[in-house]
């Protein structure tokens, strides 16, 4: 039996994020079905589709986004070779 004040393993740490991103995965999927049943009920399905994909669209687009604008301060423009200059960067 394990101790409780034992530190655990880096195995039993990912498993355990595993299992935690697992179960917030199945809670996100529970509460987005709840909702299109709610407030889809009487749609036609193909409103319901178009809706989910308008959905998802917009948030790959602002993750998209968000993630650019992390590395964007990064990004290093490169310098043009010219005549008085010709040791720049290629």
């Amino acid at each position: 039996m394990k101790n409780e004040n034992e530190t655990p393993s880096p195995e039993e740490l990912a498993t355990r994020a595993r299992v935690k991103e697992r179960d917030d995965r199945h809670a996100l999927h529970n509460a987005i079905l709840k909702t299109v049943k709610e407030y889809g009920s009487g749609l036609r399905i193909g409103v319901v589709e178009a809706v989910l994909a308008e959905v998802e669209n917009e948030i790959s687009d602002k993750v998209r986004k968000q993630k650019f604008d992390a590395i964007c301060s990064e990004l290093k423009e490169i310098t043009l070779r010219t005549e008085s200059n010709p040791q720049s960067n290629d």
